[in-house]
């Protein structure tokens, strides 16, 4: 469990007390990795903090869709690089994409028996970010944010600044 907070860019950070812990992993939901993408922020920051940044499959789709929806005259090909090329600038990692189905469906139905909006691909990618042993997800989403929470994971939301674009 965190022990104190710290704010960077607009983002409120985890500091953990743990000697052992090494790095923190970060998952973040799709519409945080878009705007990532979006600002341009580098995360050496976050690195520099401990933490690691995780992406789902789905996040790096809605990020090419994004692009195509935003620059249309990009093939697949310049689309893909330019997510690859944002990948490695900011040394994200793949998260695992592995997530029994039926578990999934078992936990939104447990979510939304406790009124939190739970759903695909939503709980697809929660549940695949606690398999990767994800400590911390980074969403502005109430429903992903409510059912990473059930999981035990804790919680930021994101927020650029201004002064950051």
């Amino acid at each position: 469990m965190p022990i104190k907070t710290k704010i960077i860019d607009g983002i409120k950070h985890f500091e953990y007390e743990s000697e052992n812990k090494e790095e923190v992993k970060l998952g973040v939901d799709s519409n945080v990795f878009i705007e990532l993408f979006k600002s341009q922020i580098t995360l050496d920051e976050y690195r520099k903090l401990g933490y690691s940044i995780y992406a789902h499959q789905q996040c790096f789709e809605e990020l090419g869709n994004y692009i195509k929806k935003t620059s249309p005259n990009k093939n697949k090909q310049e689309i893909k690089k330019e997510v690859d090329e944002f990948m490695q600038k900011n040394d994200i990692f793949f998260a695992c994409e592995d997530v029994n189905q039926k578990e999934r469906k078992k936990f939104e139905n447990k979510c939304r028996d406790k009124d939190i909006d739970c759903h695909y691909p939503d709980s697809e990618i929660v549940l695949s970010y606690n398999q990767d042993g994800v400590e911390v997800v980074c969403s502005n989403d109430k429903g992903f944010k409510e059912s990473a929470q059930q999981i035990g994971m804790d919680v930021l939301g994101f927020k650029i600044n201004k002064e950051n674009l």
